[in-house]
């Protein structure tokens, strides 16, 4: 980017436009993702509060990771929200490396939004 007296300037962040639906919004912020190094970012957008479930299954269906989250807690409130998983299943081991689905979803009969999440050591 040039600022108007000439000089430039280096953006460093990746900005990404998305919908202000559920599957819309939904997206990780680093994907692949290293689970020894960070957490992955997942962030979304409700348009209300809502009790919200996020699961992590492997591409069979096998479930990984589960996490319900009540209306109004954090990742479950109003506008835009985000969720870090550290790579661990629900036994407290991280995972191997793979493709996952991660699934967010909103009450029990509500819309879901699923996307895919590469796991690499």
């Amino acid at each position: 980017v040039i600022a108007e007296d000439g000089t430039g300037i280096l953006i460093d962040e990746v900005f990404t436009l998305v919908e202000r639906t559920l599957d819309g919004s939904f997206v990780v912020r680093t994907n692949p993702f290293d689970p020894t190094l960070e957490p992955a970012e997942f962030r979304y957008f409700l348009d209300q509060p809502h009790d919200l479930t996020f699961v992590v299954l492997t591409l069979t269906g096998e479930p990984v990771y589960h996490r319900d989250i009540p209306a109004g807690d954090p990742g479950a409130e109003d506008g835009e929200n985000v969720l870090f998983w550290d790579g661990r299943n629900d036994v407290g081991q991280i995972v191997v490396n793979g493709v996952y689905l991660a699934i967010i979803s909103l009450g029990t009969d509500g819309p879901r939004a699923t996307l895919k999440l590469a796991v690499l050591k």
